[in-house]
């Protein structure tokens, strides 16, 4: 046996460290001790959220609301686990605002609902709610974070860069206002600083799911860039056959190709964080299923290429048709990848956002 409140109040400490996981395992020892405790059951969501386990959490918050529907916490942590029920998570919310009006907690619970509905004719209250919750109090990082959100999803990307850098004046170890920096940066072309900022987060936090969705984009359009290169050449020296160029102009294009595939290589290893350009392994790990695929096969188009580059005729034009015919196979790739972030950013808001402002 142990003193109820005392675990508690651990499992309170280590969500605000950012230790999730062992807040998750002394809930459940709390809970297997003491069911009848809301305060366990809405932690126990708390700390299953924050490793993104959302529909997991659904059911301990869903508990806790049974047994103690009047206290605002089982409304609060309903608001933040209430998965692809924006609707009932922002009333949730506002029902926990309207029990604790002077909790920040509660105002940023509501701004984080709001945002996570992706509705944005709602971002003002999202503000509005971030806004009070610094009124209350302004030495918390994370509603600073909370409230760049809201300005980043609202376009105000000035304001926004302002609120992540007070976040981060307060807390350094904020991996949310340091993801969405990183992100910001690396859209406008600032890529040194943005890569350095996302190298920063990952040393805080290097399991952060949001930041590994933003690593992912960057790889993405890394490998778009080297497709592009081997897309072009693969075209030159299609238009080279079809006019019968002689086989040493094929060659010195080739070389071309080979030299700048290399310089763009090094260029690349640079603009990624130092933690995955130290080895292949370290790209492979941040990649899914499917873009691990897509990696594998480039070696056809690339030794297409060189096929065409530099080996005769013949040979040469059997290579030109199996590049063509990946690079419309690779165009289908690309459309249906644009295809299916448009739809993560109709369900979900910006992907680039790191909505779990809660380290």
């Amino acid at each position: 046996m142990f003193d109820l409140d005392e675990a508690l109040s651990r499992v309170d400490a280590m969500l605000a460290a950012g230790r999730p996981e062992q807040a998750e395992q002394l809930a459940r020892t709390v809970i297997a001790q003491h069911p009848d405790v809301a305060r366990a059951h809405a932690s126990l969501a708390d700390a299953l959220d924050r490793q993104r386990r959302h529909e997991e959490a659904v059911a301990p918050a869903r508990e806790a609301l049974r047994l103690r529907p009047e206290q605002p916490g089982p409304h609060l942590a309903m608001a933040l686990t209430n998965v692809g029920e924006s609707e009932e998570a922002i009333e949730h919310a506002r029902r926990g605002v309207a029990l604790l009006p002077h909790d920040p907690e509660a105002h940023d619970v509501l701004a984080l609902a709001i945002l996570e509905s992706g509705d944005k004719t709602l971002v003002s209250q999202a503000l509005a709610a971030s806004a009070e919750s610094i009124r209350i109090d302004p030495n918390v990082g994370r509603a600073h974070s909370i409230l760049g959100l809201g300005h980043k999803r609202a376009g105000d990307h000035a304001a926004a860069r302002e609120a992540f850098h007070r976040a981060l004046a307060i807390d350094p170890s904020d991996t949310t206002a340091l993801n969405n920096l990183a992100t910001m940066d690396l859209g406008v072309g600032r890529w040194l600083r943005g890569t350095d900022t996302m190298q920063s987060a990952l040393s805080i936090a290097p399991n952060a799911p949001g930041l590994h969705e933003n690593i992912r984009i960057l790889l993405w359009r890394c490998g778009v860039a080297f497709t592009a290169l081997w897309a072009l050449a693969g075209l030159a020296l299609t238009t080279m056959l079809v006019l019968d160029a002689s086989h040493g102009t094929r060659v010195i294009t080739g070389c071309v190709w080979l030299a700048g595939t290399g310089l763009a290589a090094a260029a690349a290893q640079q603009l990624l964080p130092r933690t995955i350009r130290l080895s292949p392994r370290g790209i492979i790990d941040f990649l899914v299923t499917n873009e691990k695929y897509l990696l594998g096969v480039q070696v056809i188009p690339v030794l297409g290429v060189a096929v065409m580059a530099f080996a005769p005729g013949l040979v040469a034009a059997i290579g030109g048709g199996t590049v063509l015919a990946y690079l419309l196979l690779f165009i289908m790739a690309i459309v249906l990848r644009i295809r299916e972030r448009n739809e993560e950013k109709g369900t979900s808001g910006d992907s680039a956002d790191s909505v779990e402002a809660r380290d």
